[in-house]
């Protein structure tokens, strides 16, 4: 494939990705840039069959990957169209040991090593920092498609001097193209299953000698790959259109300016998960039991909604009594169908002036996200009647409700919304100064500073909360809000470092670097959770946090690499390094769930050595690493992040081959240990740990606590419970009010970290051919593996997610001339299996049912384009 480096020399590669088999048939690319030079790639370069250079920017300067001392995948536009890697999801299936899985809140959850995010509800940082034009941003957004992208570079390990902020697990960083100086673009359409339809082009604009003009834009929508069985409609779609402006200008010979904007808009009905799994249980509070998961429906009584229909006695049996709950991970069954809108604007400037044997380069950075939801909250149709019909509360700026005039409609059956809308701001200041020196001495050093405020809220409206609080206001009990309410009114994050690596390059073979970074990150957290209140002086739920703290690090790395010349090599690079990585702590929201208002930073200590070479004339490429992390106070989640300690160890292979000027091949396979040391939490899933002499009650909040088993089945008259695990909510009572546990706290040590496959492989077959003088073909399938792994660091059987595996294929057709047409089909999932890729744990007060996130349907693609 053909690959554009930071200067703009174009290269041959094959990246060993991983497990993905891909078909390609390429003489065009899908950008204008790719078709033409892809083509001229076949032409003149394919006879070599060998692997060349390839330059990234993985130590924030330019240097061939073969001798950068640590894992790191890179992949070129061509790369990505060709693996079709249009978002960063499909970056899994080629980079060992990265896993990707969604969030309900729109920020995604990506894993490098088994280190990733921790609950992004809360406010948690990021483990896997990202970066967009060097750019750290804080929200963890990868800004939309992966397209007209210069290189998207992958860091594994922690990175704990030049990337730093967070990054224990590693770090992305995504290049877009800059202008160039002759006037070119392209323009194609696409179209595909589930009326799948796009429009993506770039113009490049040479507007004078010194000054250049990119634009990049992309639309795409479709109706989703899901079916609503109550509307008939398919939902679950996509619909998002990205304008990406970019300015060069030349304000001297050693005076570099880029202006780089980035606008996106997303408006489409994503539901945020595919599917809700839960074996329901009817022998304690709990809404679903922790064993196992199943399509059943969860227990109403273990959900808000449920707790306040039976209160207010509005239902005489079970709201969702024969509700349809389809087996099919692409049907659902909801009578709310989802609404979900997302805005990023940001804008960056990069100045870079060249002194004799010193660059200083300036980036500075501001970045602003808005986000909205709406969602069925009980993921059903309510199928019981009402004795009589339900005001439904909409949100308003007084917390009324419905009864201050607020409606958002009238139900007759059971009936439920989540609503969330989210905005942060981001603004950023980095400055670097590198030496250039053909001598032994080199360094780069930095300053770095990120001011950072985000607001959020999330609502929660049933029928039952509205008819409870109907019940109260008869007495007279204030019900403001009759709904819960949780808002972070305006959490920042102010981060300031210090940054730099001294390199001594002490004999041509062997090379020394050093790396220092010093973090100070002052955090300050602002954050309420309210609901009706139970009577005039005791509150149902209603309390908040308001505090500030400040953590301190230092960090850094310590790398020695060596290249020998050996005899049946040719070229190879041996390292080992010491590294520190580091995450901020912070605060947890306020609500009756959480243990700990606030959790500690962790620690990550690193060993990782390496070999990386070349043999058979530079026809084949092999890449071996293997590591060893000691971790203090990984940050786990459930309903709140706490802290364990943790020991990781791993290997990694990737090898690619030419076997001909035109078949190659490419392999990669990861094996990965994540085991915990110490370290106890209640699981909210199991709160008796497992010990049958407790049994789990649910209150009038759909909150959960223990009892003892004797008590529990002794009569209510003698002081028990009358062995109903729901007597607290049926007379109004709170686990607190009846002084019980909240549970007993599960031994985490041996539990594996969540989202960590132990076993990742890879396996891509290429074939690229010339048919004539300007016309070429080129195929590629790819193949992907996993193995089983958790979706929580509880490792209950309902945690688990089974072993997937997924087939994709690509075909491109074009030409080298400087103006012509080319055509692309694609199949992704041709295995068509409807695989969980990751899962989340819904809260206690929606019955907690598992939010899954599956591998979308087999589907086809087929783009026209025109490059000029």
């Amino acid at each position: 494939m053909a690959a554009k480096n930071i200067a703009g020399t174009e290269t041959l590669h094959i990246q060993t990705r991983s497990l993905s088999l891909a078909i390609i048939i390429i003489s065009g690319s899908s950008s204008a840039q790719s078709v033409e030079k892809l083509s001229e790639q076949a032409k003149h370069k394919v006879t070599a069959h060998k692997i060349e250079e390839i330059l990234v920017t993985a130590q924030k300067r330019e240097e061939n990957i073969l001798d950068v001392p640590q894992a790191v995948s890179a992949f070129s536009q061509s790369d990505l169209e060709s693996l079709q890697a249009g978002a960063a999801s499909d970056l899994q299936f080629h980079v060992p040991n990265l896993t990707y899985s969604d969030t309900t809140t729109g920020a995604p959850n990506l894993t490098i090593r088994g280190v990733g995010s921790a609950s992004r509800f809360t406010g948690a940082d990021v483990g896997v920092g990202v970066h967009i034009n060097d750019v750290y941003v804080n929200s963890g957004s990868l800004g939309g498609a992966l397209f007209d992208v210069q290189q998207v570079l992958v860091l594994r390990g922690p990175q704990g001097t030049l990337y730093g902020r967070n990054s224990t697990g590693g770090a992305i960083n995504i290049i877009t193209n800059r202008p160039e100086s002759e006037f070119e673009g392209y323009l194609d359409v696409t179209v595909g299953s589930f009326d799948y339809r796009s429009v993506q082009g770039v113009i490049n604009l040479p507007i004078s000698d010194s000054a250049r003009f990119r634009l990049a834009g992309h639309y795409s929508e479709s109706d989703g790959y899901v079916r609503n069985m109550h509307s008939r409609n398919h939902i679950n779609g996509d619909g998002v259109y990205i304008l990406r402006p970019t300015i060069s200008l030349d304000i001297s010979d050693r005076t570099t300016v880029e202006i780089i904007g980035n606008i996106l808009s997303q408006n489409d009905d994503s539901l945020g998960y595919d599917k809700i799994g839960c074996r329901r249980d009817d022998e304690s509070g709990l809404g679903c039991l922790a064993d196992s998961l199943g399509q059943d429906i969860p227990n109403y009584l273990a959900s808000i909604d449920g707790v306040g229909l039976d209160a207010a006695g509005i239902v005489a049996a079970d709201p969702f009594l024969d509700a349809v709950n389809p087996k099919s991970r692409f049907e659902t069954n909801i009578d709310l169908e989802p609404e979900t809108k997302n805005k990023l604007t940001d804008i960056s400037i990069h100045i870079t002036h060249e002194f004799d044997e010193l660059s200083l380069t300036s980036i500075s950075s501001v970045l602003d996200l808005e986000a909205e939801a709406l969602r069925d909250s009980d993921n059903l149709v309510g199928t019981t009647l009402f004795a009589e019909p339900v005001t439904l509360s909409a949100l308003s700026s007084d917390l009324t409700g419905a009864p201050g005039g607020n409606v958002f409609g009238v139900y007759d059956r059971a009936f439920g919304y989540n609503a969330y809308e989210a905005g942060s701001r981001q603004y950023l200041q980095e400055l670097r100064l590198a030496s250039d020196s053909d001598g032994s001495h080199n360094f780069l050093v930095g300053l770095f500073y990120m001011d950072f405020e985000s607001e959020s809220r999330y609502v929660q409206a049933t029928t039952g909360l509205d008819a409870y609080g109907e019940v109260l206001s008869e007495f007279g009990i204030p019900s403001k809000p009759p709904f819960i309410y949780d808002e972070n009114d305006g959490s920042t994050v102010k981060s300031f470092a210090g940054f730099g690596e001294y390199y001594y390059q002490h004999t041509p073979e062997l090379k020394f670097t050093v790396g220092a970074r010093l973090t100070r990150d002052e955090k300050q957290i602002k954050h309420r959770r309210l609901a009706f209140s139970r009577s005039a002086d005791e509150p149902l739920a209603g309390t908040s946090i308001e505090d500030a703290t400040t953590f301190k690090a230092f960090t850094g790395r310590l790398v020695v690499d060596w290249s020998p010349e050996l005899s049946y090599t040719d070229s190879t690079l041996v390292y080992a390094s010491l590294s520190k990585g580091f995450r901020a702590g912070g605060f947890n929201p306020p609500g009756d769930f959480t243990e700990s208002p606030t959790y500690d930073p962790e620690d990550l200590y690193s060993f990782e050595i390496g070999t990386k070479n070349t043999f058979f004339g530079s026809s084949g490429q092999m890449n071996l690493t293997a590591f060893v992390y000691d971790y203090r106070n990984f940050q786990a989640s459930h309903d709140f992040v706490f802290n364990v300690d943790a020991e990781v160890w791993g290997l990694e292979g990737e090898y690619e081959q030419y076997w001909t000027d035109n078949l190659s091949t490419n392999m990669a396979f990861s094996y990965l240990h994540t085991n915990v040391k110490s370290g106890r939490a209640i699981n909210p899933r199991d709160p008796t740990a497992g010990n049958r002499d407790f049994v789990a009650l649910g209150d009038i909040q759909a909150a959960n606590c223990i009892v003892d088993r004797a008590l529990f089945e002794s009569p209510v008259p003698e002081g028990g419970f009358g062995g109903d695990p729901f007597y607290l909510a049926r007379n109004l009572l709170l686990c607190d009010t009846a002084e019980l546990e909240a549970g007993l706290q599960t031994d985490l040590a041996g539990k594996e970290f969540p989202n960590a496959p132990e076993w990742t492989a890879s396996v891509g077959v290429q074939y690229l051919k010339s048919f004539s003088k300007s016309a070429y073909v080129l195929a590629r399938l790819d193949y992907y593996w996993q193995s089983k792994f958790y979706g929580r660091i509880f490792n209950d059987g309902a945690d688990e997610v089974d072993v997937w595996n997924v087939l994709n294929a690509f075909l491109q057709l074009g030409s080298s001339e400087a103006q012509s047409y080319y055509i692309r089909f694609s199949a992704s999932n041709l295995l068509n299996k409807e695989f969980t890729t990751g899962m989340k744990l819904r809260g206690r007060n929606e019955g907690l049912g598992t939010e899954l996130f599956s591998l979308e349907p087999r589907s086809f693609k087929a783009t026209v384009g025109y490059q000029f």
